[in-house]
C-alpha cells in the first residue's frame, strides 16, 4: 500500500505504519496485548497519524479461546472506530478474509466471521471499507482463499495475496479528516485497583461526582479498565448533572442513559477502555456531573483513582444507575471507579490544558468537593477572561505519582509518567497545550536521587509532548522542608532540577511555583499561608496563589 501511495502523482505522501501482531486478538490477551489495551500507544499516538485501517478479529474467532458470539467482536470493533474518530482521525476496516482449510476452521466459526464481515461493510461505524474478504475469496468456494493468494495454511495470504489487499484500500479515504471537534472538561488518571475488590463489585451502582471545566451541548464518556486483570461488563452507565456537588441526587430531568455502539452495555477487555456514543445533554460550565455505572457480575479487581478530593457514592444492592434520586447510594467512598473522562461539544470551547503532576496537581489537602485544587482555579480563570475562546482544563494528577518508578502494585502512585503518558495526556481529547508539576515524590523517595535522570526524563516527556504537536509547559518544584523524608541532599536535588527546569530550551513555557509558595524568610519551606500543614502539600489559599500566577497567554 506504501508503494501505492508513492506512486500516486501529485504531492500529497502519506506514510505506512504497520502496527500488526502475529496472534493479537481483540478481546483478550494472549503473549501479547489485547487490541484496546495498546490502541494508545500503537496508534493513536503515532507520529502525523491522520488515518487507521483495522482488521482484527480472526484469532478471536479461530483461536483459543474461540468466540462463537459475534456481538463482542463486533462492539469491540464498534470501541476501536470510536476512539480512533474521538482523535479526530479517519478509520478504515478490513473485513476478516477467509481461513477454511485451517486447523480451527468450523461452519459454526464461519458463520461468526460472516456476521462480523457484514457488520464491518453494513454497520455505518467506518469511514470506509477494504473488502478483503471479497479480493482473496475462491469465488467457487468462499470460505476458502483462492489458490493463488494462499500461503499454504489456509490462513495467511501468500505475497500475491498481499498485494491484493493493498489493491482493494480506497487511497482517497485516507488523508481527509472527518468533521467534530471535541474538547476535555473533566479526566482522571486511573492509580491503582480497589483493596478487596479481586471479583471486583458485582450487583453494585457506583455513582462518581465529577467536576466540568467547560460545558457543551454535546457528552461522551470514556470508562476505564486500565489496571484490571479481567473483563469487566458494565450493565448500564448513565450521565446525568448534579443537584448538589456533595450528594448523590440528579437534577430532575436531566438522566441520560449511555450507549456503546448503540447497546447500554459493554464489555471492557482487561487493560482496556470504552467510549460512550455521544448524547445530546446541555453539560453546565463549572458544574457538576454525576457519571454511574453498574456493574452486574463478577470481573476483576475494580480500576480506581483513590484520592479524588471528591466525595462520590455507592449502592450495593443492584441496578440504580438512572436513579434521579440518590436515596439508594449510602456508601460515601472518596475515590473515583472506572470513570476516567467526560468530553463535550461545544462551539466556544476550542482546546484543553492537561494538567499532569502528583499529588500536588491532584490536590491534596484541598477541601473536600470543594475543587479548590490549583488545575479547577486556572479553569475558572480561563472561563473568566474575554472573548469566546474557551479552553478546558483537565486533572491527570496522581498522589504519589513519580517520573522515574511505579507503586501501582504497592500503593496509590500509579504508574510512573513515562508509563502513562500516552493515555492520561497524549491522546486527551482537545489537547493542546500541557502543565507538567512533577517529581518532588522521586527526590523524597529514592534512596539517592540522581538530577540528572529527572532532567533526562523532563526532556523526553517534553520531546513527546511535542511530537503530539502539544506546548509543555513546566512548573518548578514546590518547596518540602519539614516533610518527613527530607534531606539536605535532596534539597540540593530540588534546587538542581528547578534550576534546569528554568534554564531549559525543551520547554515552551515556565510557571515558577516555587518562587509562589516558597517561605521568603526560609526558602526551602512552603510560606506558612500557603502550608496546608504537612509541609508539603499546600492549603486552598496556596493552590490559589499557583492557580493565580499561571500566564494565560502561554496555554493558547
Amino acid at each position: 500500500m506504501a508503494d501505492r501511495l508513492i506512486a500516486e502523482p501529485g504531492p500529497t505522501r502519506l506514510g505506512v505504519l504497520n502496527a500488526g501482531i502475529s496472534s493479537n486478538r481483540l478481546l483478550n490477551s494472549t503473549w501479547n496485548p489485547n487490541a484496546l489495551t495498546r490502541l494508545d500507544r500503537d496508534v493513536l499516538t503515532a507520529t502525523g497519524v491522520c488515518s487507521v485501517i483495522v482488521m482484527l478479529g480472526i484469532n478471536d474467532i479461530g483461536g483459543q479461546p474461540q468466540h462463537h458470539e459475534p456481538s463482542k467482536i463486533i462492539a469491540a470493533l464498534g470501541q476501536i472506530a470510536a476512539q480512533v474518530k474521538a482523535k479526530g482521525l479517519r478509520v478504515t476496516a478490513g473485513t476478516l478474509t477467509p481461513f477454511g482449510g485451517s486447523g480451527n476452521y468450523t461452519d459454526e466459526l464461519e458463520g461468526v466471521r460472516q456476521a462480523v464481515n457484514d457488520f464491518i461493510r453494513d454497520g455505518g461505524v467506518f469511514d470506509a471499507v477494504a473488502d478483503f474478504d471479497v479480493a482473496l475469496r475462491d469465488p467457487t468456494m468462499p470460505s476458502r482463499l483462492r489458490a493463488e493468494y494462499d500461503s499454504g495454511d489456509h490462513l495467511h495470504p501468500k505475497d500475491a495475496g498481499y498485494q491484493a489487499m493493498a489493491a482493494v484500500v480506497a487511497l482517497d479515504k485516507l488523508d481527509t479528516r472527518p468533521p467534530g471537534h471535541w474538547v476535555g472538561t473533566w479526566q482522571t488518571a486511573m492509580a491503582r485497583t480497589t483493596p478487596g475488590t479481586d471479583r471486583g463489585m458485582p450487583n453494585h451502582s457506583i455513582r462518581n461526582v465529577v467536576h466540568t471545566s467547560v460545558g457543551g451541548d454535546t457528552a461522551r464518556v470514556r470508562l476505564s479498565n486500565a489496571l484490571g486483570t479481567a473483563p469487566v461488563l458494565m450493565g448500564r452507565a448513565t450521565l446525568a448533572v448534579a443537584a448538589r456537588p456533595d450528594a448523590p441526587h440528579a437534577v430532575a430531568g436531566t438522566m441520560r442513559e449511555l450507549t456503546f455502539g448503540g447497546t447500554p452495555s459493554v464489555t471492557i477487555p482487561a487493560g482496556g477502555e470504552a467510549l460512550s456514543d455521544p448524547i445530546s445533554m446541555t453539560v453546565p460550565a463549572d458544574g457538576d456531573l454525576l457519571v454511574t455505572v453498574y456493574t452486574p457480575a463478577p470481573s476483576g479487581p475494580v480500576t480506581e483513582h483513590p484520592r479524588s478530593y471528591q466525595t462520590s457514592f455507592v449502592a450495593a444492592d443492584g441496578d440504580h444507575a438512572a436513579d434521579e434520586e440518590g436515596t439508594a447510594f449510602t456508601q460515601p467512598t472518596t475515590a473515583w471507579r472506572y470513570v476516567t473522562a467526560v468530553d463535550v461539544r461545544s462551539s466556544s470551547a476550542h482546546g484543553t490544558v492537561v494538567t499532569f503532576g502528583d499529588s500536588i496537581t491532584d490536590g491534596d489537602r484541598s477541601t473536600i468537593s470543594g475543587n479548590l485544587r490549583w488545575p479547577d482555579v486556572l479553569a475558572d480563570r480561563l472561563a473568566a477572561e474575554p472573548g469566546p475562546t474557551k479552553l478546558g482544563v483537565v486533572n491527570s494528577g496522581i498522589s504519589g505519582n513519580r517520573i522515574l518508578n511505579s507503586s501501582t502494585g504497592t500503593g496509590i502512585g500509579g504508574p510512573n509518567a513515562f508509563a502513562r503518558l500516552s493515555r492520561d495526556m497524549l491522546t486527551t481529547s482537545g489537547a493542546r497545550t500541557v502543565i507538567m508539576l512533577e517529581g518532588v515524590n522521586d527526590i523524597l523517595n529514592l534512596p539517592h536521587p540522581d538530577p540528572e535522570a529527572l532532567k533526562l526524563a523532563l526532556r523526553q516527556i517534553a520531546a513527546q509532548a511535542h511530537a503530539q504537536g502539544l506546548r509543555i509547559v513546566v512548573g518548578t518544584i514546590t518547596p518540602m522542608k519539614g516533610w518527613r523524608s527530607y534531606t539536605e541532599e535532596r534539597e540540593a536535588v530540588r534546587q538542581a532540577v528547578n534550576e534546569f527546569i528554568r534554564t531549559s530550551v525543551d520547554f515552551d513555557a515556565v510557571i515558577d511555583f516555587d518562587a509562589v509558595v516558597r517561605d521568603p524568610a526560609d526558602p526551602q519551606r512552603i510560606n506558612p499561608s500557603y502550608d496546608s500543614g504537612d509541609h508539603l502539600h499546600p492549603s486552598d489559599a496556596g493552590y490559589r496563589a499557583m492557580a493565580e500566577a499561571i500566564d494565560l497567554g502561554t496555554l493558547r
